[in-house]
């Protein structure tokens, strides 16, 4: 189980989706709509690209070890606050011996130098947690190209927010080739 345990900070602005949409700086009657879909435009492009925008953390949560290296569900792990596991006795343990590595944006935990492999753990859900952080820093740091991505999955959400409304209470990404090439080489792939 993956879940976040901080608020990203936005990538985007106010400023920027109002510029996008095309509303001049007094006109505020669409803030909150826009702060929502900056909101929900961000936490689609983190989903799409498999880590986090702005520096996010993240406690992933698994029932036992993985055989010999751990792939992260986020990737462009920056660091890791802890990995803890519940050894076969029930008692919370912290595991100091493991290697952080990245593969095309993919972080991959393994046992440390001269460990074969991860400690044996008791049975249940929470076996083993890690608390990591993820992204690419300050909204400053975050990719143009995945920032124009935003702005153009904001711009056709406000444009057609009626339509939109009326299908699906939920928002859908807006999915062509020029849209998916603006992220494409920021995307953490899922195997390597």
């Amino acid at each position: 189980m993956l879940n976040r345990t901080d608020i990203p900070v936005p990538a985007l602005t106010l400023d920027d989706a109002r510029l996008q949409v095309r509303l001049t700086a007094d006109e505020h009657e669409y803030d909150a709509d826009l702060t929502a879909l900056i909101n929900d435009v961000q936490s689609m492009a983190e989903s799409e690209l498999r880590c986090g925008l702005t520096d996010t953390s993240y406690r992933e949560t698994l029932s036992g070890f993985p055989t010999s290296r751990w792939y992260l569900n986020r990737g462009r792990v920056k660091s890791i606050a802890s990995i803890q596991y519940f050894d076969t006795a029930n008692f919370l343990q912290t595991l100091t011996a493991y290697t952080l590595a990245e593969s095309c944006g993919l972080a991959i935990i393994s046992p440390g130098a001269g460990i074969d492999k991860f400690p044996d753990v008791t049975t249940r859900p929470d076996a083993v947690t890690v608390e990591y952080l993820s992204g690419f820093g300050k909204p400053s740091d975050v990719p143009d190209s995945i920032k124009r991505w935003m702005k153009l999955q904001i711009g056709n959400w406000f444009a057609n927010r009626d339509a939109a409304s009326e299908v699906s209470s939920k928002h859908a990404l807006v999915t062509n080739p020029f849209l998916d090439g603006l992220i494409a080489e920021y995307r953490v792939r899922t195997y390597v």
